[in-house]
């Protein structure tokens, strides 16, 4: 089975747009490790490098502020 890498990228871009949503501590958590787990396989199975990573990683990063944020004005 092959992986589509558009569609991969567009799956986990949706993801980290969700959790910037957040407002729920266990809600973050649970979305920076799906999508970190997300990250990992498409590293692993080569369909994104690690440049790709390390920028979804960024993506993520800022994702996960705006949702501490939104857990501080809860």
């Amino acid at each position: 089975m092959e992986i589509d890498k558009n569609l991969a990228l567009t799956y986990v871009r949706s993801d980290i747009e969700i959790l910037a949503e957040q407002w729920e501590e266990n809600e973050i958590r649970a979305y920076v490790n799906r999508i970190r787990g997300q990250i990992g396989l498409l590293l692993t199975t080569k369909v994104i490098s690690i440049e790709e990573a390390s920028a979804l990683e960024d993506e993520m990063a800022k994702s996960r502020k705006t949702a501490a944020s939104n857990l501080q004005k809860s």
